[in-house]
């Protein structure tokens, strides 16, 4: 409209510095310029929301610490099977998952307590999800996922959805005791996933 003033050109300047926040990054040259250039509110502001993050990342990092595993140093070709090794001889479902997905939620939260049967068992949980789950969440809901996890970048990602021919999330990868993995889309919902890994064991 001809302005370089007002709130509509702040929101512009101000894109992508939650996002970037909320994932535990630095400010971009970028953004730290724009900040500087629009109200000092909004400093503030941030200022704030940062703080709130970091707390609750250090709370969660606490509660989560032993679930989160290091992801493998090897090629993308290589990652499931480099991440599989570890749980060699036992039956192992994957879920690819993310934080912001209703449906991959809902599973998780619905099969958390069936996971009790599975206790002392050769049964493994291996929950993957990627960087578009902003870190900071990622961890807070960990800490209420028993399992091991894994946040692949993006192209780790990409390789293993492309590999399995996923079509959406939640998806499922199960591993038996061979090693011998398969997507097994059948078993969206949590009552075919349990009798699914009881028949397997």
């Amino acid at each position: 409209l001809g302005s370089q003033e007002g709130f509509l050109i702040d929101y512009f300047k101000l894109q992508g510095i939650y996002d970037q926040l909320e994932n535990m990054k630095p400010l971009t040259k970028e953004q730290r310029r724009n900040l500087a250039s629009i109200d000092p509110y909004y400093t503030k502001a941030f200022e704030q929301v940062k703080q709130q993050i970091d707390a609750k990342v250090a709370e969660s990092k606490v509660k989560a610490e032993k679930r989160i595993r290091e992801i493998p140093s090897v090629s993308e070709k290589k990652l499931f099977d480099a991440i599989m090794a570890r749980y060699k001889g036992k039956v192992v479902m994957v879920d690819l998952w993310a934080t912001w997905c209703g449906p991959c939620r809902g599973a998780i939260a619905s099969f958390e307590p069936r996971k009790n049967k599975f206790k002392d068992k050769d049964v493994v949980f291996v929950y993957i999800t990627n960087e578009s789950s902003p870190e900071s969440k990622w961890l807070e809901m960990v800490a209420g996922i028993e399992g091991e996890h894994y946040r692949l970048n993006r192209k780790q990602w990409d390789y293993i959805c492309d590999y399995f021919g996923v079509d959406g999330i939640p998806s499922y990868v199960i591993v038996d005791r061979d090693g011998n993995a398969r997507l097994r889309n059948d078993l969206r919902g949590s009552g075919m996933l349990e009798q699914e890994l009881s028949r397997m064991l």
